[in-house]
């Protein structure tokens, strides 16, 4: 997600997209969360920010479970450690 004014990222992963999308929708609509993009949802409203932006997709099929995992959270800490995005702070 990036957010429209700031330019602010938040980074994730998630084999089920409208899974993942669904858990930060309501966590925010609960408002008793700690994660900072979730609060920053709730601040500056869903309008705000860039719905989604896909910038790697894998292909996971023929791998394990456990292989899928540690391919995805490889990518996502990549991600994270090149891009620093500021609302993946807990």
């Amino acid at each position: 997600w990036t957010h429209n004014d700031s330019g602010k990222l938040y980074i994730g992963s998630a084999v089920d997209l409208f899974k993942r999308f669904r858990y930060n929708y309501l966590l925010s609509k609960l408002k008793r969360t700690n994660k900072y993009i979730c609060r920053a949802i709730i601040r500056y409203t869903h309008s705000t920010f860039f719905f989604l932006s896909i910038i790697e997709y894998l292909n996971l099929y023929n791998l394990s479970k456990e292989e899928a995992h540690k391919l995805i959270f490889g990518r996502e800490l990549f991600y994270l450690d090149s891009l620093k995005p500021e609302y993946d702070i807990v």
